[in-house]
């Protein structure tokens, strides 16, 4: 009762996240024990090696390929991001990406100016409010225009997934791009397949040199591209 208790109250909160169950599945795994362990010794051993082998690849693939490059990104970002402009240490780096999508300054450790697009929350229960992000994405080029309408305004660097490319190109003239990260196999929505970083082409070193980094296990990529071709078919 404790569990299912705390399950729907989970459901009811209009933010989920998996993380929010963890507390859970201690008591989870012991309601299933018993059943589990009614069935044949074979079958029994059969199902501990396929949660065990699943739930190791799945951490594998979660941890090392899916969505790490925003985490890449903000790491070349704080080892490289003073080497990618003329103007060193104090660039400034406008990121153009959903809320909360990259770690920022846990792993950036640099003196690099950052500015995102917020999602602050409602507190004043204003009905036409909008978070920054949205109003973004509803008109990319518009909100770049109202807030970086002087050249002199506008960022050093921009990082963004590639789906927002042809949105913003003709802001992006003025930028060239200094690297890309793979980001996941299942992009969607908001969320590109890849990360771009890019620099004022009036402010661009040779550091600036349009590399493609991808720092997951090659294994994991052929795997799920090959799976993916089997869907396919």
């Amino acid at each position: 009762l404790p569990v299912v208790f705390n399950l729907v109250c989970l459901s009811c909160l209009p933010h989920k996240e998996m993380r929010f169950l963890q507390s859970s599945l201690p008591f989870l795994f012991l309601l299933i024990a018993p059943t589990l362990s009614k069935y044949f010794t074979s079958l029994q051993r059969m199902l501990e090696v396929i949660f065990v082998v699943g739930n190791v690849c799945g951490a594998l693939f979660l941890s090392l390929v899916h969505q790490r490059g925003v985490v890449d990104a903000a790491l070349f970002i704080g080892s490289s991001g003073a080497e990618l402009t003329l103007k060193g240490d104090g660039v400034e780096l406008l990121q153009l990406m959903p809320c909360h999508s990259t770690p920022l300054y846990s792993h950036i450790h640099t003196n690099i100016s950052t500015r995102f697009l917020e999602c602050t929350p409602n507190l004043q229960n204003d009905e036409s409010y909008r978070e920054e992000a949205d109003i973004f994405y509803a008109d990319p080029e518009s909100w770049l225009q109202n807030n970086f309408s002087q050249d002199s305004e506008k960022p050093d660097l921009i990082m963004y997934f590639d789906v927002l490319t042809p949105t913003i190109k003709r802001y992006l003239e003025d930028y060239t791009v200094c690297a890309t990260f793979f980001h996941t196999m299942f992009p969607e929505g908001k969320v590109g397949s890849h990360v771009v970083i890019r620099a004022k082409k009036s402010l661009a070193t040779l550091a600036c040199d349009n590399r493609f980094i991808d720092g997951s296990p090659r294994i994991f990529r052929d795997i799920v591209n090959m799976f993916k071709a089997v869907v396919k078919i």
